[in-house]
């Protein structure tokens, strides 16, 4: 035995567009079957062929850009390998340099013409200073 005031969960076939279940309008659905559809349309074939044509030339275009942000980023990259060669270069010769320096100055070889005079008037230098203070400590004077 049922209870009339609980729902039962079935629906009753004598609903006439109640909220829960809306009539259903044939008339609605027989004139969508008779249509023609929006693709034999020649205005929507036509306005599909230019979406296409348009969505093609966007895909090339976005091809070409990142061809060209590629080329950006290798030709980048090309200047910075380049200047860190350039440094290693310039660090290795200054390096040598200095090296060569030292060594040619202890040599003497390689200097230039004022260096090697003042080296040989301050060493002259050095010597006769050292001689006066010989000859005036003397005691025999």
């Amino acid at each position: 035995m049922s209870s009339q005031t609980l729902p039962t969960g079935t629906v009753s076939g004598g609903s006439d567009g109640s909220r829960t279940f809306p009539v259903r309008d044939v008339p609605r659905l027989e004139r969508a079957c008779d249509e023609p559809s929006e693709a034999a349309d020649p205005t929507t074939e036509t306005e599909s062929q230019s979406v296409s044509a348009e969505l093609a030339h966007l895909r090339r275009e976005n091809e070409e850009l990142r061809r060209a942000l590629s080329e950006a980023r290798q030709q980048r990259q090309d200047v910075i390998d380049r200047y860190e060669r350039l440094l290693d270069r310039a660090q290795a010769e200054a390096s040598a340099d200095s090296a060569s320096v030292s060594h040619q100055s202890a040599d003497g070889s390689s200097d230039s013409l004022a260096q090697r005079v003042a080296d040989e008037f301050g060493s002259r230098w050095t010597a006769f200073r050292r001689r006066c203070r010989q000859w005036i400590h003397a005691p025999n004077l």
